[in-house]
């Protein structure tokens, strides 16, 4: 027998320590999604942009926004900037520094909703808040959100992945995730990741 033959037991223990170590590498957070990007639902940020141009373009709409604050369509095009590029730098070398661009959609965020209540703003400045670290924020801005449309698929997954990672609530975070199941309509791809999810934070328990 050849020495780089391996059994099919062998190969299938290969594939599932390649998918957990794939898991534990990318975390939950490459799930969240900003608002302007509502057609794949806690999908990864799908930008191809690079920092660069994602700054270009926060300091574009910067000055849009400062020439006109009520802006409002500017100042969530701002919003979902920083947030894009708080995603790009989290998923770089330096993941810390993310935060200050998460901080600065959290505020832009806040200025949209004094002006115009939305269910997709809300999830997204929740998810800002708690990518910046601003649990206590994040935390009531998911419950404002869910207590607003309690079926809101995207609202449901995120605030469960709140809570699995941040407050480590892995109870918490599995009833989320079957209310998604139950009432968010996910397509059945957005399923079986839910489903991953839940088994993930019960292997916790």
């Amino acid at each position: 027998m050849s020495k780089n033959k391996f059994t099919k037991r062998e190969k299938n223990m290969m594939i599932i320590v390649a998918i957990l170590i794939a898991i534990m590498v990318l975390g939950f957070g490459g799930f969240l999604t900003a608002s302007d990007k509502g057609k794949g639902v806690f999908s990864a940020n799908d930008s191809n942009l690079g920092q660069q141009s994602l700054r270009n373009q926060v300091d574009t709409l910067r000055n849009v926004v400062k020439v006109n604050p009520q802006d409002t369509t500017a100042r969530l095009k701002l919003a979902n900037a920083y947030y894009d590029l708080g995603e790009q730098v989290r998923h770089g070398k330096a993941p810390d520094q993310a935060i200050p661009y998460f901080k600065q959609a959290v505020e832009e965020y806040e200025e949209v909703i004094k002006i115009k209540q939305d269910i997709n703003v809300l999830v997204d400045m929740a998810t800002a808040a708690f990518r910046s670290g601003q649990y206590e924020l994040a935390e009531k801005t998911f419950n404002e959100a869910i207590t607003a449309k309690p079926d809101f698929l995207n609202g449901l997954v995120n605030y469960g992945i709140f809570l699995m990672d941040a407050k480590k609530d892995y109870l918490g975070a599995i009833e989320q995730w079957s209310i998604a199941l139950t009432k968010g309509n996910p397509t059945p791809d957005q399923a079986q990741l839910i489903n991953r999810y839940i088994d993930w934070a019960q292997d916790k328990l």
